[in-house]
């Protein structure tokens, strides 16, 4: 070769050329574990699906999804069936029907029955639903077409007649719109004279559309007006104290004692 021929090729005299060593390309991944895994995953998004549709369409269809038992627990005064009855429930009742909507049963148990002040519904096992309830407290009694029928202390009164009134509680007779109000009054009378109280009567004389007469279970009669009557009727003990025999004791205006005629 010439010099000629060296000069054109670039390469200078007794210096060797170098050459670039080229990375060997990676190995092409597995085609086939590839579509395999791909597969495997396109299987398990269709079928897993499919198998809990499967699994709730076979719950729902058995006998296992529906109500079996009711159980109603808190009540003394409120008939256990006038709950289950207010519940709308019946053995076509689906089990997850009242998991999902649980409180709106319970709110209309409570409007059905009013005399109860707390509702909660529950599924206990399998197929049992358990109603739990807390009623207002019966504060007196008051007698429609010849029977007693308890009334609460939130103005409610049962449908159902008592057939033994409970002892230490009042018969209300004469009210009408005006019982709610008479019974928070009766509420505010301290413990010891309210178990002492026979009756409450809205006697409305005098011309005085408040007031109210209570028959004591000691022979004595109070005369008061209701809308002072929780305020006044703490001056009784110390006025009975201070009189021998039985008479009225009049807190209407002012407070003082007449005592039965002996005629």
């Amino acid at each position: 070769m010439t010099t000629t021929d060296k000069e054109r090729s670039g390469a200078r005299p007794g210096v060797r050329p170098q050459y670039v060593h080229e990375p060997l390309p990676k190995p092409l991944p597995n085609v086939q574990h590839i579509r395999h895994r791909r597969n495997v995953r396109n299987l398990v998004i269709i079928t897993v699906p499919l198998l809990l549709i499967a699994a709730a369409s076979g719950y729902m269809a058995s006998p296992w999804s529906k109500v079996a038992d009711i159980t109603v627990k808190g009540t003394s005064v409120v008939a256990n069936q006038d709950v289950i009855d207010a519940t709308k429930m019946s053995k076509r009742t689906y089990i997850p029907q009242v998991l999902l909507h649980h409180a709106d049963f319970a709110d209309q148990v409570e409007r059905k029955v009013p005399a109860l002040k707390s509702v909660r519904v529950n599924v206990a096992g399998a197929q049992n639903v358990t109603v739990r309830v807390s009623e207002y407290a019966t504060v007196g009694y008051i007698t429609q077409n010849g029977a007693n029928h308890a009334v609460l202390s939130n103005g409610a009164v049962l449908k159902k007649s008592s057939a033994q009134p409970e002892q230490g509680l009042p018969l209300f007779s004469g009210f009408d719109n005006d019982l709610k109000n008479i019974i928070q009054v009766v509420a505010k009378i301290p413990a010891a004279i309210r178990q002492d109280i026979s009756e409450v009567d809205a006697t409305r004389g005098n011309g005085n559309p408040y007031q109210v007469t209570l028959v004591m279970n000691d022979g004595n009669t109070i005369v008061a007006d209701s809308r002072t009557l929780a305020k006044k009727i703490k001056y009784y003990p110390s006025i009975k104290g201070q009189v021998k025999g039985k008479g009225t004791v009049d807190l209407e205006v002012g407070a003082y004692f007449v005592p039965k005629s002996t005629k």
